[in-house]
């Protein structure tokens, strides 16, 4: 359990160091992450500090976005280098650890993969995956959609999030990181129940 008083710690950084929109956009996360995963028996706590970490990296020059994944130990794959608006997921490992020495895996998995999701990820992964990308802040069609469904069926929800995320791309012919691919088709098999998950 992590005491209130280090949140408001990690509250006031993000207050002192993050644009109004950023810092809006992570507290709308942090709600978001704590219904998610009270509506799923997930840990509302660990969901909380998670989501208010996410994006902590984001506004930093990708310079030092890129010395915090070294200092992570984390290797970028071919795509992350060449999509730098993801590389602060990573950064962020680095920079939690460093800063206040948060080691807890799930913590630390669930912000490195925010952006791109895992097909391996777990579920506070998984909690904040989607947090991101349904908070209120958010506007765009069929969002309303995904977030109804959410709260009670989190395999889902997942899969629609990642069929915008891949609608999205193709629209923008942009890249497409591989493991949003492949989280998609290991939610696919374990709907159909193919496979245990």
């Amino acid at each position: 359990m992590y005491k209130e008083a280090f949140i408001d710690q990690i509250i006031r950084h993000l207050e002192e160091n993050l644009s109004e929109y950023r810092y809006k956009h992570t507290l709308e996360v942090a709600n978001t992450a704590e219904k998610l995963a009270l509506a799923n028996n997930i840990d509302q706590n660990k969901a909380r500090l998670a989501a208010l970490l996410h994006d902590i990296s984001k506004e930093m020059p990708l310079i030092k976005q890129i010395a915090y994944v070294k200092l992570a130990g984390i290797e970028l794959d071919d795509c992350q280098k060449k999509i730098p608006a993801i590389i602060h997921a990573p950064a962020a490992v680095g920079f939690i650890q460093e800063k206040w020495e948060i080691n807890d895996p799930d913590i630390l998995e669930a912000v490195r993969y925010h952006t791109t999701g895992h097909p391996e990820m777990g579920d506070l992964a998984k909690i904040i995956f989607a947090a991101d990308f349904i908070e209120p802040g958010r506007k765009f069609s069929r969002l309303e959609k995904v977030r109804e469904i959410l709260p009670s069926d989190l395999t889902k929800g997942l899969i629609m999030i990642c069929n915008e995320m891949v609608y999205y791309h193709l629209q923008a012919n942009k890249l497409i990181h591989p493991t949003t691919i492949e989280l998609r088709n290991k939610l696919l098999i374990c709907q159909e129940e193919i496979a245990g998950c």
